[in-house]
């Protein structure tokens, strides 16, 4: 069940960046999005999902803002909308 959660909630960060695409996001500004409301993650948890998209460059970072701002990648976008392939770190079983 914990598996199914992580893929959810990796899947509801990318979603709540691309609403805000093009525009620069932060973390408390994805963590205000609607689609939380279901999966009520700790921010904890939420941050450590965040990181994870990050390290693997489906979050990027906005340069100059020293961290604090990130936008979705086109990777990050492609994932979201199921063009190419989808990727199991994100999707889980559902990519095969």
């Amino acid at each position: 069940m914990r598996e199914n959660r992580v893929y959810s909630l990796r899947r509801t960060l990318l979603t709540a960046a691309a609403d805000y695409h093009p525009a620069a996001v932060s973390f408390e500004d994805v963590m205000t999005h609607p689609d939380f409301i279901l999966l009520r993650p700790l921010r904890e948890e939420a941050l450590t999902e965040w990181d994870f998209l990050r390290a693997h460059g489906w979050i990027m970072d906005i340069p100059g803002s020293g961290g604090a701002y990130q936008k979705i990648s086109a990777s990050g976008l492609c994932q979201i909308n199921r063009e190419g392939d989808l990727s199991p770190l994100i999707w889980g079983k559902h990519a095969f």
